[in-house]
């Protein structure tokens, strides 16, 4: 694992992961999560991200942070031997308990 720095990440990936993370999030406040498409997630994203597993984790997310509120970019770390990119992001919510990861 290597910690990137962020201003050295593509743009588009930086903003593909921020907005990804951010509609995931904001589903929460809403109750309504439509489906990714490749251009907005990863294949192996996708098939993980489903309504019944959004709305499950929303729920215990609701429970024990509040109403999410923003994301802010933590840092950038990229795993060696699978070449994938995590994004890692502070979340903000209205109780502010926890950091998360988003890959």
């Amino acid at each position: 694992m290597v910690n990137l720095i962020p201003s050295e990440i593509n743009a588009s990936n930086k903003k593909r992961a921020y907005d990804l993370g951010k509609r995931l999030l904001e589903t929460s406040n809403t109750s309504r999560f439509i489906a990714y498409n490749s251009n907005e997630a990863a294949e192996k994203v996708r098939p993980n991200a489903t309504k019944e597993k959004i709305s499950t984790i929303c729920i215990k997310m609701n429970q024990h942070n509040g109403r999410f509120l923003g994301i802010n970019l933590i840092d950038v770390i990229r795993n060696n031997k699978t070449e994938d990119i995590t994004f890692r992001y502070a979340i903000e919510y209205k109780k502010n308990f926890t950091k998360e990861n988003l890959v």
